[in-house]
């Protein structure tokens, strides 16, 4: 209870674990890393004993920025493969980018377009639904080929076509999002506290740290503002982080690998030490 000369409020004082000094703030950058790649790199923070201690790690801050592409051989989505009656098949890669259904389109076109003779590949985009058409002009048909690695889902050609056509209709809206969640793993301060949805009969765990959802624009800098969930609790005894490996991931898994060394991820993450140390 509190003293009848003291200022506090009468009853008993409570304090959360985190109401201490015992706290230092933790600034990550990738510019500024030991080795390894943008997307993947070590963090040396020094000798200071209290880093062989931490309790708790809270998130504060990260920005990161959306760049990610949106066709690339690491999403396997960027080969158009496409068979004509009278000319037999065509197969061509799309460079890595960011683009628009329409800048998709017109690629497309004049590569295929430059191919045929005598016959002319068109496509067009329903304004009211969204929906990609193909047509073809002059003597041939045609038939795309849906396999791996193609564009055809993400232009929302999902099903084969049965059989060589003048015209196909896509079956959904283009899906040319780009990413929209980042992860931010760590195999020593989250080693497999993550699971995933299991394909088979064994456990999926992977090492995801902080979740990041993407609301700006291709282009901008995320920033986000955590919640009170987004923290890792090591316990009373303590655990060492003085050096430990970041790596940053986007939708599916995969590595960012489109961060370059002129774009910088920073991570403000307040680490807790054991009451213990002194």
């Amino acid at each position: 209870m509190s003293s009848g000369n003291s200022n506090e409020l009468e009853g008993e004082l409570i304090r959360t674990h985190d109401d201490t000094r015992r706290f230092k703030f933790l600034r990550i950058s990738n510019l500024e890393r030991t080795n390894g790649t943008p997307w993947d790199f070590n963090v040396s923070l020094g000798n200071d004993i209290r880093l062989d201690h931490a309790i708790e790690l809270h998130l504060m801050n990260v920005s990161i920025p959306n760049i990610g592409n949106n066709v690339s051989g690491d999403i396997g989505n960027n080969v158009v493969a496409i068979t004509f009656s009278g000319q037999g098949p065509l197969s061509f890669v799309i460079p890595d980018g960011y683009y628009t259904t329409a800048q998709l389109m017109t690629y497309i076109l004049g590569q295929v377009n430059a191919f045929l003779v005598g016959s002319t590949l068109g496509m067009s985009q329903d304004i009211i639904t969204g929906k990609i058409t193909m047509t073809i002009i002059g003597p041939q048909t045609f038939q795309i080929v849906i396999a791996p690695d193609t564009i055809w889902s993400s232009l929302g050609f999902t099903s084969a076509t049965p059989g060589f056509v003048t015209l196909q209709l896509a079956d959904s809206v283009p899906s040319l999002y780009g990413i929209t969640m980042i992860y931010i793993h760590s195999s020593e301060l989250a080693s497999n506290i993550t699971y995933l949805i299991a394909q088979g009969g064994d456990v999926d765990d992977v090492n995801g740290m902080w979740t990041i959802p993407v609301d700006v624009p291709y282009g901008a800098v995320q920033v986000y503002q955590p919640t009170d969930q987004d923290r890792v609790v090591f316990g009373r005894v303590g655990y060492s982080t003085k050096n430990f490996n970041i790596t940053i991931r986007v939708n599916g898994g995969r590595p960012y690998t489109e961060l370059g060394d002129n774009q910088e991820v920073v991570i403000v993450m307040k680490m807790f030490w054991s009451s213990s140390l002194r």
